[in-house]
């Protein structure tokens, strides 16, 4: 029995997202070889997997094709964050790298925006919350005003 995690569906189309955002720049390097086979080999994968991965290792698949199959936020944060890692890997973040990078980022916070949820409530509710609270502030300055009219009404 392994304590390696398994990949689900969105998690194992991360990973394949990552391989074909190594090849932005046209090229896998040895540092990004090494990169990938210290990660995936950190992972349990079923032998349809690992297939899967050493075809794309070799040019197999592009990120359009298995973006949309990372169905879990989380995954796609991971994704950022890790080819954030992999496209410094080789001391060299190219231009493309850098805007492959940019759109994948502009993607994933526009899909962030979308998915979160409506604050019309919360903006009637702060508004009604702002009204009471004005009555109050009125109703307890004229309250005041009236007890310290009362308590130095022996001065008049």
């Amino acid at each position: 029995m392994t304590n390696k995690p398994k990949l689900n569906n969105s998690n194992f189309a991360m990973w394949r997202a990552l391989i074909a955002l190594a090849y932005a720049d046209h090229k896998l390097t040895p540092a990004e070889v090494e990169f990938f086979k210290k990660q995936l080999g950190s992972l349990e994968l079923t032998d349809s997997q690992k297939e899967t991965f050493s075809n794309d290792l070799r040019g197999g698949t592009k990120i359009a094709d298995v973006y949309g199959d990372i169905s879990e936020p989380n995954h796609k944060t991971h994704l950022l964050n890790m080819a954030y890692v992999l496209f410094h890997r080789d001391g060299n973040f190219s231009k493309i790298e850098k805007n492959f990078y940019d759109e994948l980022y502009n993607k994933h916070l526009k899909a962030l925006d979308s998915n979160r949820p409506s604050t019309d409530h919360a903006e009637k509710d702060i508004a009604a919350w702002d009204k009471q609270r004005n009555k109050a502030i009125e109703k307890t300055d004229s309250t005041l005003l009236g007890d310290i009219a009362s308590y130095f009404s022996w001065l008049i």
